[in-house]
């Protein structure tokens, strides 16, 4: 699997390298609706407006880190989703990790001989797309996009289009439609659908590669990298104008205030150029570097706060795996080491544990409970078995909202309550979204939870 994602790697920079020799980009105009792609998708060849660019400073750092004496609290955030390969089993597995805990949960494993790329969170936490790419013969895979329930472990083929190459995800702020991009033999273009795979539109119909689109927070606008450069067009595809100037420059992730973009940018393109991981306007200016040690091209994600990055670092400085910058000190924290990379942070914040919602109620169990509220209790097993189902109200029914692995620790926050046959606690736990839920400790014959005695530091 490691050769395979090779061979797609130096294909990819190959075609890079061609879009970077003086082919020339041109945005497209709101085309009308699209059916859905059945083969090889080609540009429309309408006449479009050149781009152009816009005057901005050469893209050096202007802005020096002014460390923060705020300690590194990661605070109420939630996971961040990553793919990691395993390598003998020939498959790859989409993870959770909470920063804050470094606990980790897999949540899904691709089919055999297959990858998964490319992630992007629903703005309400609860699905996440991404790309399963398929082997084939030829100088790219193909690929569909799935939308995975996280709760539910769930998964549905959303473009079922085994014959087009479908990549670079990036759900929209409303939760309405996803941009992603088609790739052909010659060329990338971006195109946007609806969350249930209708109504796709091509946005842009570029000669090269027109990638990486990534939504601004209030919807209005879509960054993207097009011959090693940053673009900002308008969400339907117009007015598309340059933003960066010199140098090598892709990945572009907004800021969840709309102020910054973060990206990534080299000197060339060259493996052995230093690459850096950058902030600036969303009009090119002022350009701050905050770490020397980013992919060359990989995934870059915010967290919902906006006080941290993740990316997949290189491995050249550090322990290779997914880290986290500290915008506020410049701190940088391995979160996932080894072969992790397209990270993406759950674009919600999740309530801190408030002590003063514990709520101890009459034993229903005669006794045979294990757990107290206002202690912490821990999912026992191991990786690889059953997780914990939570739920939104102590009753089994269709209300599943999250599941915690074996080792995952909480903190018990009410109950127990006795129904359906189990003992349920409410529980809070980073992961879960909103910060609570209801989870089972046992049926009366065994336990799935046990009391969790913290670490004193």
């Amino acid at each position: 699997m490691d050769s395979a994602r090779t061979r797609v790697a130096y294909c990819t920079l190959a075609m890079v390298f061609l879009a970077a020799c003086g082919a020339q980009v041109t945005p497209a105009s709101p085309s009308a609706t699209a059916a859905p792609p059945t083969s090889i998708l080609q540009p429309t060849g309408t006449p479009l407006p050149t781009i152009t660019s816009t005057t901005e400073p050469t893209l050096t750092p202007t802005t020096a880190f002014a460390p923060s004496p705020t300690p590194w609290i990661p605070g109420n955030l939630g996971p961040i989703a990553y793919i990691t390969n395993d390598y003998y089993a020939g498959k790859d597995e989409i993870r959770l990790v909470n920063p804050a805990a470094f606990e980790f949960q897999t949540i899904y494993t691709t089919a055999s001989n297959s990858l998964a790329y490319s992630l992007s969170w629903s703005p309400d936490g609860q699905s996440i797309a991404f790309v399963q790419e398929y082997s084939c013969i030829g100088v790219c895979p193909k690929g569909d996009i799935f939308i995975l329930d996280v709760a539910n472990i769930k998964t549905r083929n959303l473009t079922n289009t085994p014959d087009v190459y479908e990549r670079d995800l990036a759900w929209s702020p409303d939760g309405k439609k996803i941009a992603y991009v088609v790739s052909t033999h010659d060329a990338r273009n971006i195109y946007v659908m609806d969350v249930d795979g209708s109504n796709i539109r091509q946005l842009t119909d570029c000669a090269t590669f027109c990638e990486q689109p990534a939504w601004s927070p209030a919807g209005e606008s879509i960054a993207y990298m097009s011959d090693f450069h940053i673009f900002v067009m308008n969400a339907d595809g117009s007015n598309s104008r340059q933003v960066t100037q010199g140098g090598v420059n892709m990945r572009p992730a907004w800021s969840p205030d709309g102020k910054q973009i973060a990206f990534i940018r080299a000197a060339s393109t060259s493996l052995e150029s230093t690459r850096y991981l950058y902030v600036m306007r969303p009009d090119g200016s002022n350009p701050i570097a905050l770490d020397s040690d980013a992919p060359f091209d990989e995934q870059i994600t915010w967290s919902p706060d906006g006080r941290f990055i993740a990316f997949k670092n290189s491995g050249y400085n550090k322990d290779q795996g997914i880290s986290i910058v500290d915008i506020q000190s410049g701190m940088t924290r391995l979160v996932a080491g080894g072969l992790a990379y397209a990270p993406a942070w759950q674009p919600i914040l999740v309530p801190v544990f408030d002590p003063s919602l514990v709520n101890a109620l009459p034993d229903c169990t005669s006794g045979r409970t294990q757990l107290t509220a206002g202690a912490q209790a821990r999912v026992l097993g191991s990786e690889g078995d059953t997780p914990n189902r939570v739920r939104s109200a102590p009753v089994i029914a269709d209300n599943v909202i999250y599941l915690l692995s074996p080792g995952s620790v909480m903190q018990v926050t009410e109950g127990p309550v006795c129904a359906d046959g189990l003992v349920f606690w409410k529980v809070w736990n980073i992961g879960i979204p909103g910060g609570y839920g209801w989870t089972a400790e046992g049926d009366g014959k065994q336990y799935w939870l046990i009391y969790h005695l913290p670490q004193q530091p």
